[in-house]
């Protein structure tokens, strides 16, 4: 009988039925669970996919009266992903033009 694990506040009853509901290979999460990731990443990715650059030494943030921790919690709450707000970041955008939405190509 397997244990049930809690991601994201949400309770599955295996690690399989975690996997097969984020769309997730076992043997992938198993893997960045060996390599140190927390179990909400291993799922969600959200740290791992900006690579080994820490985003979270920028910060804080006051935007609209809201304090954010770090770009990467700026940039969730908006919708939007780590790399482009810290692109913006680094181009010199401050405040709420690192959190403005992206323009479409007509």
């Amino acid at each position: 009988m397997s244990n049930p694990i809690r991601i994201k506040g949400v309770l599955y009853d295996s690690l399989s039925a975690a996997c097969r509901a984020y769309g997730v290979m076992l043997q992938t999460v198993l893997l960045r669970i060996k390599r140190g990731e927390t179990v909400d990443q291993a799922f969600t990715g959200r740290d791992r996919r900006i690579g080994s650059l820490s985003l979270r030494k920028y910060g804080p943030f006051e935007i609209d009266g809201q304090t954010y921790n770090g770009l990467v919690d700026l940039a969730y709450a908006y919708g939007l992903e780590p790399c482009t707000v810290y692109r913006r970041y680094r181009a010199g955008l401050r405040g709420r033009d690192l959190v403005r939405p992206a323009r479409r190509k007509k």
